[in-house]
């Protein structure tokens, strides 16, 4: 899309945080732990854009690890997302690693 990601706000690094990001076509929302933390307006057309995906960096790289990451072809919504989130065993800052399942 047109620019970059937005801030997600603080983010400790000592703790697992839940980042998800999703878009309806024509709205992006941003989510820590299933709370919706931003949106904004994002006007791109997807079906012409050849630009590599990128998770974790695009010219400073995210220092951290990136666990279970996800794709999907349509806007999930807050109340899947919270779903997910759930099933996956996670606890809101939670410093154990293995509190994450892959899924």
């Amino acid at each position: 899309w047109a620019g970059s990601p937005k801030s997600f706000g603080t983010i400790s690094d000592s703790t697992w945080t839940h980042v998800a990001i999703t878009w309806n076509g024509s709205q992006m929302y941003y989510y820590v732990n299933t709370k919706l933390v931003r949106t904004d307006v994002v006007t791109t057309d997807t079906t012409s854009n050849s630009s590599v995906l990128k998770i974790g960096g695009e010219t400073s790289f995210f220092t951290g690890t990136i666990d279970d990451v996800r794709l999907y072809s349509y806007a999930r919504t807050s109340s899947q997302l919270l779903l997910d989130y759930s099933a996956n065993g996670t606890s809101v800052g939670s410093t154990n690693p293995n509190a994450l399942n892959s899924g």
